[in-house]
Formats: C-alpha cells, structure tokens, sequence
C-alpha cells in the first residue's frame, strides 16, 4: 500500500461498492481480493478466536468478555462504527459473524461479509488479528 491515507479517504468506498454491486464478477473479486491484500500490508490479520480461548481456558488471559455481533444490514456502515467504538474503547477482540439463516434472508454470502468487514476494518485503521466467523453452523 504506497498511500494508506489515500486508501482510506477514497479508494476504499470504490473497492467495498465494486466488491459487492459490480455486474462483472471479475471486477467484484478483483475488488475483494485488493482489500484483502491491502488489509494484510496494513496489519489486519484474518485470524481464528480459537488460539485466544485456549489461552483463556488455561488461565493466561481473564477479565474480559469477547462481543461476537452479527450484523445483518448495512454491514459496512455498521462494521466501521464497530471498529470506532473498539479503538476509542480500547477492545481487544471483537468477532463479527454471520448465521446461515442470515445468509438467506440478508443475501449477503459469507465472502461479501468479510469483504465489506475488512473493508471496515482498513477504513477505521484498526489493526492486528480480525475474527470472522460463521454463527449456528454445524458439521
């Protein structure tokens, strides 16, 4: 990323709307696959809660609770407000999910979510690990 403030002032919109409304799919994944690599030049790690829960589970990390929240409209807008409260907060993890039931009635696909939440995540300037997850899924 060569001008992260440029990034976040313009072209971030432009790649969050051509992710999810462009009519070519080659636009709409070059779109997401640009955010995603922008979030990891920039720090923002998709990561797994499972590492954090073991270690709270033996006793290294307490006092503190993880939010998961699903977000089933306006998922950007929503996402960044997510992401000012936790800096200003200073939160630590924050799991953003998404439930197979809201797939259907939200029509937003698993890999729309987490374009427009690392999306969110770039806008705000969040940075370290940043947990997605499916919500009620069973194996």
């Amino acid at each position: 990323v060569a001008n992260k403030d440029l990034l976040r002032a313009q072209a971030i919109d432009r790649l969050v709307f051509n992710g999810v409304f462009h009519e070519n799919p080659e636009i709409k994944q070059a779109a997401r696959n640009i955010v995603r690599e922008s979030a990891r030049a920039l720090g923002i790690q998709p990561a797994s809660i499972l590492p954090l829960y073991e270690a709270m589970g033996r006793g290294e990390c307490k006092g503190f609770t993880v939010p998961a929240i699903n977000i089933r409209g306006l998922t950007y807008d929503m996402a960044r407000a997510v992401f000012r409260a936790a800096l200003l907060n200073q939160v630590g993890a924050v799991i953003f999910e998404i439930a197979r039931s809201e797939i259907g009635y939200t029509a937003q696909r698993p890999s729309e979510y987490a374009h427009v939440v690392i999306a969110a995540a770039i806008k705000e300037g969040f940075t370290g690990p940043l947990f997605i997850q499916g919500d009620h899924f069973q194996a």
